[in-house]
């Protein structure tokens, strides 16, 4: 016996739905959005997902995480504890791992995977994401 889900869409076909509709519009190539509209096409996934019948989706980025957000290795005081905690997200920061100072990145955390214009498949840890993977050295 079958049991189909009541999510009509996965969050893979809703995320190339709108890739597809970004390049038909507006012109816009997926590997163009992680360059300057990743934040922007998060939002707006987040209420696609959110009228799909999604209720456990959140928009993370770079700056809620101390690793990502500063060079200064993380101390455990009360000034540190409005960060994010990698672990609540599947994600442990790789060896090697430096991200730039001006970096910045936007993406979808659905249901323990995170996805982005790149990966619309998902993975269990943000450092998958092939943005971040690019600077692991």
């Amino acid at each position: 016996m079958i049991i189909k889900s009541f999510l009509e869409h996965s969050v893979t076909e809703l995320i190339k739905s709108e890739l597809k509709r970004w390049k038909a519009e507006l012109g816009i190539n997926s590997c163009d959005i992680n360059t300057g509209d990743c934040f922007v096409f998060a939002e707006i996934m987040e209420g696609i997902l959110r009228s799909n019948g999604y209720s456990n989706v959140e928009v993370l980025t770079t700056d809620l995480f101390y690793n990502l957000a500063n060079k200064n290795e993380y101390t455990e005081d009360e000034y540190n504890e409005i960060w994010y905690k990698e672990s609540d997200y599947n994600s442990f920061k790789p060896d090697g791992f430096i991200w730039p100072e001006w970096g910045f990145h936007g993406w979808l955390y659905v249901n323990g995977k995170h996805y982005d214009a790149d990966e619309v498949n998902g993975v269990k840890s943000f450092y998958d994401l092939p943005i971040f993977k690019r600077f692991i050295k």
